[in-house]
């Protein structure tokens, strides 16, 4: 078990009641096994009021957004780099071809693919932007 006590708005950790005791502190204000403790970096922290251990729900949440947002930007640079051009290259190519009847073609095809492709993708990250 680890034992976590609050001293002076800092929380102090202790691996045994012992050695918590002989610090000067008779209870603990919240005890975890070892594993859950080390679990996240060994990670805690006075919030509330409360001692909390790892993140919390809304820190945890927040992660994970940033981390799906840093995807789709990934994913959409990948397509760039595929395509070999930007979303505006890419739209005014497909707008130039449909015009002058040359909507036709791979290259033509690739790049409709692509972007069909990078909206999807755009739609995505822009419901993780959303929730700030």
């Amino acid at each position: 078990m680890v034992y976590l006590v609050k001293d002076s708005g800092k929380v102090r950790a202790f691996y045994s009641e012992n050695e918590m005791k002989s610090a000067g502190f008779k209870k603990a204000d919240l005890s975890v096994s070892e594993e859950k403790y080390n679990s996240n970096g060994c990670y805690a922290r006075i919030i509330g009021g409360n001692i909390v251990v790892g993140k919390t729900d809304e820190e945890a949440a927040a992660e994970e957004r940033q981390k799906k947002i840093a995807e789709y930007k990934s994913e959409l640079a990948e397509l760039d780099r595929k395509a070999m051009a930007g979303r505006f290259i890419r739209d005014i190519s497909i707008a130039y071809a449909k015009a002058n009847g040359m909507a036709n073609g791979k290259g033509y095809q690739d790049l409709v693919d692509i972007e069909a492709q990078a909206a999807v993708i755009r739609e995505n990250l822009a419901q993780h932007l959303t929730e700030e």
